[in-house]
């Protein structure tokens, strides 16, 4: 059996890609991974904390360098649980769960059972 973790600290997998959208007056962002098909869609304070990613930064200082870059405070609690959604949907770095593999690997397994 596998076991499922995310990098630590939380970081994104090398596959994300994100995209921008224009949301009427706001923008948005779509971020996800092609190999896992799955995709999320995020407002600019989201896209915030997944630019604060790229610089591998523990939970804890990650929280205070968005408090300092967008004078905003981010709890950990909040953070954790973004966390959480950003890696059910297979964004974080680490490896992934059964679920979360590609598509066709998924279908694929229900046609070796006789």
């Amino acid at each position: 059996m596998k076991s499922d973790y995310c990098a630590y600290p939380p970081q994104l997998a090398d596959d994300v890609e994100i995209t921008e959208q224009s949301d009427g007056d706001r923008m948005a962002f779509i971020a996800g991974s092609v190999v896992v098909g799955r995709y999320i869609l995020l407002r600019e304070a989201e896209r915030r904390v997944l630019s604060l990613l790229e610089d591998c930064l523990t939970p804890a200082s990650l929280c205070e360098e968005f408090t300092l870059r967008h004078c905003d405070k981010l709890q950990p609690a909040t953070l954790a649980k973004f966390l959480t959604k950003l890696d059910e949907v297979g964004i974080l770095a680490g490896e992934r769960a059964e679920g979360r593999q590609p598509p066709e690997q998924q279908l694929g397994a229900q046609f070796y059972i006789r």
